[in-house]
């Protein structure tokens, strides 16, 4: 397989299918997604919220993570209620095993409304903006510490997987 190929330890990636895709494909997808788990690749569910959101696809589907959409922090500042979902999410989730990443945080004030969610990882362009390679080992070798990069510590949940 590609991870044995170019020995990249399959625990260092995840894969990434979409809300609508997973649940439009689940039947096909399932056995398929869990080969993949088994050989210590993760899955996470992006643009979580927007599409289908059922729970019974939470609870049927083999992912590690879900990944919030972007359009509920955007209005996090003005919608009382993009911050509960988020908040829901979250809580359902740590409660199923399954890690958290709240996407699309762009500013300072989304990030502190969003500081007391407990979840596994932040992502955004407060964060870093989409960068070449040569760039991002610069970045790295930069040595940005977890409050910089948007990269947070697993809640400490003996069920979640490492991310």
């Amino acid at each position: 397989n590609a991870a044995q190929e170019t020995k990249i330890d399959p625990q260092r990636i995840v894969l990434e299918l979409t809300e609508s895709c997973i649940a439009s494909n689940l039947d096909l997808l399932s056995s398929s997604l869990e080969r993949l788990r088994a050989a210590g690749i993760r899955i996470a569910m992006d643009d979580f919220g927007i599409g289908y959101s059922s729970l019974g696809l939470l609870r049927n589907c083999p992912v590690d993570m879900v990944k919030v959409d972007r359009s509920f922090v955007r209005g996090i500042q003005s919608s009382p209620f993009d911050a509960a979902f988020i908040r829901s999410i979250a809580d359902l989730c740590r409660g199923m095993g399954i890690a958290v990443c709240i996407e699309g945080i762009e500013t300072q004030e989304q990030q502190a409304i969003l500081k007391d969610i407990p979840v596994n990882l932040w992502q955004g362009f407060l964060f870093g903006r989409p960068m070449p390679a040569d760039e991002l080992e610069t970045f790295v070798d930069q040595g940005k510490d977890a409050s910089q990069t948007g990269v947070r510590r697993p809640v400490a949940e003996p069920r979640l997987r490492n991310f």
